[in-house]
């Protein structure tokens, strides 16, 4: 059943579908604002509370791809259901935990949840949305970049307001309501006669664990290498695997797919740049500045209001031709470029309000463009007859790249920004980066425009 948006239910169905997503991705940064609370409460030792934000970010990101084909395989609005079902547990029992121990593992359940989650919701907006899927994709992402910012505000406020048990009986809350509104709002799809590949399911799934966890800890000499070796390794066996494999969990038309690999390219690309931005300023603000967890957070309204207003602006533009999709992307990386730009003219000392207001401005402009874009061409190729085939893997693509894509920006940018380099290094490097991303897209778009017009006589 192929639906419009605002017509015939599709508008109900986006908003299951950007709630789901808003919720497992805000409860990363939502999380760690209560980190103070948590140590103090639960009697963490030493730096070991930093575990409730990473067992969370470990499991999301190593099990999205797997997460993906089996929602090709068992039905995408299946698998949406359960994986919110295991999110509502995961977050009821972090609420009830009075031992570290039990909140980490909860926390798992959690992330594991959330890559059914992710995986599935993508895969349901593909099938569901016809005409108006570049307007459905804006919302999903928009939907996706306020999770990751408004979490820094919302984390400090119903902290403050309900505590933290309270926050995570709230997740469980919001997860039961979209469990319970999905079957009500979407077909249940048809399962598949393949198989589940167990041996490349389990080497993709360790693959992506070291990866994510090597990235996490690249700083340390000692583990760093060692687990990115690891991942290296897993992936090698891991394509091995999938050349033999009668029903691989990533099929192979999905990696011929131009369009798709572009587009987790570029969300990986553009998640390394802002996310560690936003990281870095934060922490300079409440740190060097020492602006409150509250102020700090509300810094990140224009942030979050620019990031609708480019998402939307997107949309009207990304469901055309190819050329255009990476002329968008290509200004949308610039716009980013140039956000961090402005935030390297960061005074040491004195007003900072403004330069902040700008640049997160331009940053949730060109990032909510470029994410509406990257989704639109990572989707391209899949029409909604077949997205049941290739709709689920599409989504965990394009997921694990996020996770790759800040796991990576985190271990370059914050390291460099938290060492000798400083945060002005940081955040020229940033600026760099993304300004040679987007003379990148604009020649790749270039290079679209007489294929078009051949294509056309």
């Amino acid at each position: 059943m192929a639906v419009h948006v605002g017509r015939g239910g599709g508008g109900p169905v986006l908003a299951v579908l950007c709630t789901a997503q808003f919720l497992v991705v805000a409860n990363i940064t939502l999380v760690t604002i209560l980190l103070p609370a948590l140590q103090r409460d639960l009697g963490f030792a030493g730096g070991g509370v930093q575990w409730v934000v990473s067992t969370y970010t470990l499991t999301f990101g190593c099990s999205l791809v797997i997460a993906g084909r089996l929602a090709d395989l068992f039905g995408h609005r299946r698998v949406l259901g359960a994986g919110l079902c295991l999110f509502a547990l995961g977050s009821l029992g972090c609420g009830l935990a009075g031992h570290p121990a039990v909140l980490l593992v909860s926390r798992g359940a959690q992330g594991l949840g959330a890559a059914a989650v992710a995986a599935a919701a993508l895969a349901l907006l593909i099938r569901q949305f016809t005409r108006d899927r570049p307007r459905a994709l804006a919302w999903w992402s928009a939907s996706q970049a306020l999770g990751g910012a408004s979490g820094w505000l919302l984390g400090g406020v119903l902290s403050e307001v309900v505590g933290w048990r309270g926050v995570f009986l709230g997740n469980a809350a919001l997860a039961l309501l979209c469990a319970v509104l999905s079957p009500l709002l979407m077909p249940v799809g048809s399962r598949s006669a393949r198989r589940v590949d167990v041996a490349g399911g389990a080497l993709i799934t360790l693959a992506m664990f070291l990866l994510v966890l090597g990235l996490t800890e690249a700083a340390d000499p000692r583990t760093g290498p060692a687990l990115l070796a690891g991942g290296a390794l897993a992936l090698v066996g891991f394509a091995l695997v999938e050349r033999r494999a009668t029903d691989p969990v990533v099929p192979l038309v999905a990696l011929r797919s131009r369009s798709l690999v572009t587009g987790t390219a570029v969300i990986a690309l553009i998640n390394a740049i802002t996310t560690p931005v936003l990281t870095l300023c934060a922490l300079h603000l409440q740190g060097a500045r020492g602006v409150g967890a509250a102020w700090s957070g509300a810094l990140f309204v224009p942030f979050n209001l620019a990031v609708i207003a480019g998402s939307v602006l997107a949309a009207r533009r990304v469901g055309g031709r190819r050329g255009v999709r990476l002329a968008v992307m290509a200004a949308a990386v610039g716009a980013i470029a140039a956000g961090a730009g402005v935030l390297v003219l960061l005074p040491s000392t004195g007003a900072f309000v403004v330069p902040v207001l700008v640049g997160f401005a331009l940053l949730g402009l060109g990032g909510g463009s470029a994410s509406v874009a990257a989704n639109a061409e990572g989707t391209a190729g899949i029409a909604p007859g077949t997205a049941d085939e290739r709709g689920g893997v599409a989504g965990g693509l394009l997921n694990t790249a996020t996770e790759l894509g800040v796991a990576l920006g985190m271990a370059v940018f914050v390291t460099v920004g938290t060492g000798q380099g400083g945060l002005r290094a940081a955040l020229t490097a940033a600026a760099g980066t993304g300004l040679l991303i987007a003379l990148g897209l604009l020649a790749l778009a270039r290079r679209q425009v007489p294929a078009a017009m051949a294509v056309d006589s």
